[in-house]
């Protein structure tokens, strides 16, 4: 496995016109691996003083407006990697709780996309909730290496219901980085 963070930053300069999966295929100093990227496999760091917690950020919407986005959002207090997104949407139309039509799946009645603070679109367009959340017994893995985060980062939610009167939740689930020390320090 590379080490990280990389320590050789020799021709690592940033590009606009950056080379081709082509390019890259005909240069000896490229190695080219296979890595399974359907679970989660974060990047942590490994040290006396670092430990990891697992933390599940939790929003809400209620009886937004149908087809308006309205934004959640959740602010990141310590480093991490979201491994996984869970989400479900219930009828408020009641009492009780207004039945959803036969067939139907919650996650189908709202759209969602995520986002990261610095602009970074973690998803290239909103689409209906079932294509990217899971549900709390199974989860939407963020395949790969996640989705990291440092302090003082947010994640932004984009929630379009299709549907009014819903209370929709959806609930990131993050390994946070815990430790005394600065982690930029330890390096």
């Amino acid at each position: 496995m590379p080490e990280w963070p990389p320590t050789d930053y020799t021709n690592q300069g940033a590009s606009l016109n950056p080379p081709t999966n082509q390019q890259r295929a005909q240069n000896p100093q490229v190695q080219w691996k296979r890595q399974y990227v359907a679970e989660p496999n974060p990047w942590i760091p490994v040290a006396p003083n670092i430990g990891t917690q697992m933390r599940r950020f939790v929003v809400n919407l209620v009886n937004a407006p149908v087809g308006v986005e309205a934004f959640a959002t959740i602010q990141i207090d310590i480093p991490g990697t979201v491994y996984g997104l869970t989400g479900a949407a219930v009828d408020t139309g009641g009492p009780p709780p207004a039945a959803l039509p036969v067939g139907y799946d919650p996650l189908d009645l709202f759209m969602v996309r995520f986002e990261h603070s610095s602009g970074d679109r973690l998803d290239t367009a909103a689409t209906m909730a079932s294509a990217l959340l899971g549900k709390g017994d199974k989860p939407a893995y963020i395949g790969g290496p996640g989705w990291t985060f440092d302090r003082g980062s947010t994640m932004r939610i984009g929630v379009t219901p299709l549907r009014a009167t819903l209370r929709i939740g959806i609930v990131a689930w993050m390994i946070e980085t815990r430790g005394p020390t600065n982690l930029g320090a330890l390096g």
